[in-house]
Parts: C-alpha cells; structure tokens; sequence
C-alpha cells in the first residue's frame, strides 16, 4: 500500500476520534443541562426523542459510564493515530512530543468548543 493513502487513512482515523471526543462532551453537558420540564411537556406531547432521553435520564450513571468509554476510546485512538502520524513525518522525540502537545491542546479546544456550543442551546 502506499505511504500516502495509509497516513490518510491515519489522518482520517485521527478526525474520526477527535469528533468522537466532541460528540461525547457534548452529549454529556446536553444531557446533564437539559430542562426537565421542557423534556416532560415534549414527552407529554409524544415526540419519541423526549421518550428516548427520558428513558437515558432515568440512569444517568449509565450514560456518564457509557460517554466516558466513548471518550476514553476515542482518546486512545487519536494518540495511537498521532503517534503513527508523527512518527512517519519526524521519527526524532522532537516530533513525537511536539505532535503530543498539538494533540493535547486540540483535544482540549475541541471539548471546549463543543461544551460552548451545547451550553447555547442545551434542549
């Protein structure tokens, strides 16, 4: 296979796992910020969304667990990724760190970012 297409397959598998990591911060601040009497009156009205997270709610130690594994597996992924990247691109412990570092600080942006956007408009 070529060096080109398997660093756009790293590359991919590294974009895929950074919107893992925004999908579950946002989902936990929007699940945790929800207005439950808004969710109630939707339930009430039978919008089957308001009947999906009502049953999610119902055992939020579930859906933190549930998030938390996401998130975790999505950061094991992107480092693996990262790793993989920098180590074609610059082999040296310079690279390797600074791709860490780039990694951490997008990663961090990332859930920022997502957490902003949910806190927007949590319903």
């Amino acid at each position: 296979m070529d060096v080109s297409v398997i660093i756009g397959l790293e590359i991919a598998t590294l974009a895929v796992a950074l919107l893992l990591i925004a999908f579950a911060a946002a989902a936990e601040i929007a699940m945790t910020m929800v207005n439950r009497s808004v969710l109630q009156v939707a339930l009430d009205e039978g919008d089957g969304g308001a009947a999906a997270s009502t049953q999610v709610l119902a055992i939020p130690e579930r859906m933190l667990s549930a998030l938390l594994l996401v998130r975790t597996a999505a950061v094991v992924a992107a480092g693996a990724a990262t790793l993989l990247v920098a180590r074609r691109v610059r082999s040296d412990g310079l690279g390797l760190a600074l791709a860490t570092v780039v990694l951490l600080v997008l990663i961090l942006a990332i859930r920022i970012i997502a957490r902003a956007l949910v806190l927007r408009s949590p319903d």
